[in-house]
């Protein structure tokens, strides 16, 4: 389901332009963008909308501190509390009511430029409304929260109907319908979705998967790559032998990897990595600069 999300964002982006920004910026290549914006590539669809979250989110941040140049001075006097170790709970009460302030603050201008503009309102509708599904969904599924999961489904119906998604459109509210009815009917069932129950985890953290998709990671892929079945099937024997101790050798490697932890990263989900979270922020800082210089996507003319 995560792909059809992706796949009705790239629909809504497409026209926009800016996935032209990212082929420009060397973010990703001409035959690459088009699995991005028909979502067929997973991972790296979800790694482009959330820079172009990021990017966009940055962009009209930053147009706000430059409206209200005293909400500057607020924010650097917060990150100041903040990295304070010594906060009293009524200097953590008094710090969180001024960021409340602050974020309630960015709201308003983001509503009120939204109506005055439209392409302001075609990019906030991305970043306030679009963009959190795929966000929730995704964070649901890797942390086992079944409550936002159904909260995130519930969002992404209204995606289906609009995009044309027909089978979704057909089978999704009775999917839902089936699922608000778990606690009176198969109350056990619900108590262990509740407890994370409806994804598989690993050892790293927030990699929680979908059952389906933890198949083909953890036994129809090592298949497929080297030193998996390739080059044995027409040897019967070699191919029992394969699944028998396949199982036995994928705990071998997995004991080896998590006693030498390879890189220092094993602990982790790939996408928190440091070296995957500093080339992200590098691509953010590069399509940032790219459309500050050549047309910054939030300037047009204000509505009359």
């Amino acid at each position: 389901m995560e792909k059809i999300v992706l796949a009705c964002l790239g629909t809504y982006l497409e026209p926009s332009g800016i996935f032209g920004v990212l082929v420009e910026t060397e973010c990703y290549g001409t035959d690459v963008i088009k699995t991005v914006i028909s979502g067929s590539h997973y991972s790296r669809a979800h790694t482009a909308h959330s820079i172009i979250h990021e990017v966009l989110t940055s962009m009209m941040f930053e147009a706000f501190l430059s409206k209200f140049p005293e909400r500057l001075t607020e924010l650097d006097a917060l990150q100041v509390n903040c990295q304070s170790k010594e906060l009293t709970s009524e200097e953590w009460n008094t710090t969180k009511e001024r960021a409340d302030s602050i974020q309630a603050a960015f709201q308003d201008y983001l509503k009120e430029r939204a109506s005055l503009s439209q392409s302001f309102d075609y990019w906030k509708t991305y970043v306030s409304d679009l963009f959190p599904i795929i966000r929730d969904l995704t964070n649901s599924l890797r942390s086992g929260d079944w409550i936002l999961y159904l909260s995130a489904i519930e969002r992404a119906t209204s995606l289906f109907f609009f995009f044309g998604r027909t089978n979704y459109c057909r089978w999704t509210p009775l999917f839902l319908q089936d699922c608000y009815q778990l606690k009176d009917k198969f109350p056990l069932l619900y108590d262990s979705y509740m407890n994370g129950g409806f994804v598989v985890n690993t050892t790293k953290k927030g990699s929680g998967v979908p059952f389906d998709q933890a198949l083909e990671q953890c036994y129809n892929r090592p298949a497929k790559v080297s030193g998996g079945i390739i080059g044995v099937t027409r040897k019967k024997e070699a191919v029992a032998l394969w699944g028998i101790i396949k199982h036995k050798k994928d705990q071998y490697v997995e004991l080896l990897e998590m006693k030498g932890d390879v890189g220092g990263e094993l602990s982790l989900h790939h996408a928190f990595n440091p070296s995957t979270a500093t080339k992200i922020v590098m691509m953010v800082q590069d399509i940032e600069e790219y459309l500050q210089k050549v047309c910054s996507p939030l300037q047009d003319q204000l509505l009359q």
